[in-house]
């Protein structure tokens, strides 16, 4: 059984504990012998998920999108221009590198794999210089996986 699987039944476990210790017990008993074990194994379970190897705790990103009252390549088309105009007009920052990586994963979708790559390799190497918000992060790593793993078709 996986760590994350074991760990999410592990503390399954021991919420149903504390909404029984609470009716059992007064608030002293209640803060001893459930409240405090709760904070520490809440403590110990998520130090074991973080720091286990990404082979025992699998983390997975996952990046969609959906074209809206068009097709495919006019999404393309409309992305990309919008990239250029933000490009000349020397406005960068998030919303150029996540209009880039919609663009790579609509160009990924269309099955243009090497505008795709060439694309999240430009936004990879924004990402090590720029330091982006979260969103953004996870939005490349989602699109550098699938990449890796090669379009679902």
């Amino acid at each position: 059984m996986e760590l994350a699987r074991t760990l999410r039944v592990a503390l399954t476990a021991l919420g149903i504990y504390d909404v029984a210790a609470f009716f059992l017990f007064d608030v002293r008993g209640y803060l001893l012998y459930a409240a405090l074990p709760t904070a520490v194994a809440l403590a110990a379970a998520y130090l074991a998920y973080r720091s286990a190897p990404a082979t025992a705790v699998r983390r997975r990103y996952f990046f969609e999108t959906k074209v809206i009252g068009g097709d495919t390549a006019t999404a393309i088309d409309r992305l990309r221009a919008r990239v250029e105009e933000l490009e000349r007009a020397g406005a960068g920052g998030e919303e150029l590198l996540a209009l880039k990586l919609a663009l790579a994963k609509a160009l990924l979708d269309g099955g243009r794999l090497d505008e795709a790559r060439r694309l999240v390799e430009e936004v990879g190497q924004a990402i090590d210089s720029a330091r982006p918000g979260r969103h953004i992060v996870v939005m490349y790593r989602a699109l550098r996986g699938e990449l890796e793993r090669g379009p679902a078709r």
